[in-house]
C-alpha cells in the first residue's frame, strides 16, 4: 500500500518541575532577545516562577475565549510596540490560540506551555471569532516550534476546567479517526490513545499531575499528526463524547454550561 506520512516541525520537551528552565532553553534556540508572553490574568502566578529569568518585553494578559478580532488586533499592536522577537503563551487553548493569532500576521516563533489538556499548541490550525462567527485556518506559521510540557504546572487546574479541558483533548483523538490523512502507521493511534485517556482520566486533583505525564503523551502527538480543518467535527464529537465519559467524573459531571460551543 502506497501512502504518505507527513509531521510537522516541533519540538516537544518533557520537563516534570523544570519548566523555567525549559523555557529558557527553548527561548534561547530561537534566539530571543525581547520576548512578549502571552498569559492570561488567571494564570499570572506563573509569570514570574516560570519567565522571570527571560529577557521579556512585555507581559500580555488580555487573553479572551475563541480570540474575539479585536483582542486579536490589540495583541499584535502590543507585540509591534514592544519589538517582541518571540511569544511564549502559558496556558489553556485561549493563550495559545492569541498567540498564534499574533503569529499568523508576525510570523513570529511561539514557545508554548500549556496548563490544559487541550492539545492545541500541537497543531497548526488557527482560529479567531468575530461576533458569533468563528474563522479558522491552517498555517505553518502558528505552529508553536516548542512545547514545554510540565505536568507539576497542572496540580492547581480546577475540577470543572479539568474536565472540559479533557472532553476538548478526547476530541482530538476521535477527530482523528476520520481525519484526512491516515496512514497505516499512524491510524492505530487515536483508538488506543484517546481510549488510555478515557482509562486515565484523574479521579482526584492530587493525581491529575501524574496522569498527565502519560495522558499528554498520547494527546500531543495524536494532535500534530492529524491537524484538522474541520472544527465543526471536532466540536460535534465533544458533544457526542460528554455523556460516555462522565461516568469518569462521578462526583463532577459535565452539564451544558460546562461546554458552551457543544450548544451554540
Amino acid at each position: 500500500m502506497r501512502f504518505v506520512h507527513e509531521t510537522l516541525p516541533q519540538r516537544v520537551v518533557f520537563a516534570p518541575g523544570d519548566a523555567a528552565a525549559a523555557i529558557g532553553d527553548e527561548t534561547a534556540r530561537l534566539g530571543a532577545e525581547r520576548i512578549m508572553v502571552v498569559i492570561a490574568p488567571s494564570s499570572s502566578p506563573l509569570t514570574g516562577p516560570l519567565t522571570g529569568a527571560l529577557p521579556v518585553a512585555h507581559v500580555h494578559h488580555e487573553v479572551v475565549r475563541h480570540v474575539p478580532v479585536e483582542v486579536a488586533d490589540r495583541a499584535r499592536d502590543a507585540a509591534v510596540r514592544c519589538r517582541a522577537d518571540a511569544l511564549v503563551s502559558i496556558g489553556g487553548g485561549s493563550a495559545t490560540g492569541l498567540a498564534k493569532a499574533v503569529a499568523l500576521t508576525t510570523g513570529l516563533p511561539i514557545v508554548a506551555v500549556p496548563t490544559t489538556y487541550a492539545g492545541s499548541e500541537a497543531t497548526n490550525v488557527w482560529g479567531v471569532t468575530r461576533g458569533a462567527t468563528k474563522t479558522t485556518g491552517v498555517e505553518p506559521t502558528v505552529l508553536p516550534r516548542a512545547i514545554v510540557y510540565d505536568a507539576s504546572l497542572l496540580r492547581t487546574l480546577p475540577v470543572e476546567l479539568s474536565v472540559t479541558s479533557g472532553l476538548n483533548a478526547l476530541a482530538h483523538g476521535v477527530d482523528a479517526m476520520w481525519g484526512p490523512t491516515p496512514t497505516r502507521s499512524t491510524s492505530p493511534w487515536p483508538r488506543s490513545r484517546s481510549a488510555a485517556f478515557v482509562r486515565d482520566c484523574p479521579p482526584s486533583q492530587p493525581t491529575r499531575a501524574d496522569w498527565l505525564a502519560t495522558s499528554r503523551r498520547c494527546t500531543a502527538p495524536t494532535s500534530r499528526l492529524w491537524p484538522s480543518p474541520r472544527p465543526a467535527r471536532a466540536r460535534t464529537t465533544r458533544c457526542a463524547m460528554s455523556s460516555a465519559v462522565c461516568s469518569t467524573f462521578p462526583t463532577h459531571r459535565p452539564t451544558p454550561s460546562s461546554f458552551p460551543m457543544c450548544w451554540r
